[in-house]
């Protein structure tokens, strides 16, 4: 499967994609891809590629190679996304997975906070709200909202950087299909 996230706007385009198996309701990442570029900008770039047989995932971050050793159920930093959706949908409200960050793991918590409802250029839509659990004095903030009757789908982003700015991504077109 291809997941595949595209943003276009004025000031930046982020091309992020994932190539993964899907098996006994698991994501089993592949080949891992990220591409920001923009205006008064810095590019970035990171690639994460999984070997399941050796036991091992390489890759670059900011230019820089890495091998580290695999864990079972390791993520990518776009994949997490799909078991988050599913585990929200079967009702938990508490979750951690083992994300691959540059060279090493990061645990990533999730909390479901609360439902909220959405306005889209569709109507109003009732989403449920999750939120990456940080470490007490943490300034950086991320908050993320599920559409239950969209299959669980990711529909909004909106990320909170420690100097104040704010990033927002809204669904504007998902494409299902194998």
């Amino acid at each position: 499967w291809l997941y595949r996230t595209d943003v276009d706007s004025f000031i930046a385009n982020i091309d992020e994609s994932l190539i993964l198996k899907w098996e006994n309701n698991q994501v089993i990442p592949l080949r891992y891809r990220y591409r920001l570029s923009g205006f008064l900008i810095k590019d970035r770039e990171q690639s994460i590629d999984f070997d399941w047989d050796a036991g091992v995932a390489t890759g670059k971050d900011e230019g820089e190679p890495f091998k580290l050793e695999l864990r079972e159920g390791a993520l990518d930093p776009l994949g997490f996304q799909l078991p988050l959706s599913q585990d929200i949908k079967s009702g938990k409200r508490d979750v951690t997975y083992q994300v691959i960050d540059g060279d090493d793991y990061d645990e990533d918590r999730f909390a479901v906070l609360d439902q909220e409802p959405m306005k889209t250029n569709r109507g109003s839509i009732t989403t449920l709200k999750a939120e990456k659990v940080r470490d007490k004095g943490s300034k950086r903030e991320t908050l993320m909202w599920f559409a239950p009757d969209e299959e669980f789908l990711l529909v909004r982003l909106l990320q909170t950087e420690p100097d104040g700015s704010r990033y927002e991504l809204r669904l504007n077109r998902s494409d299902l299909g194998g």
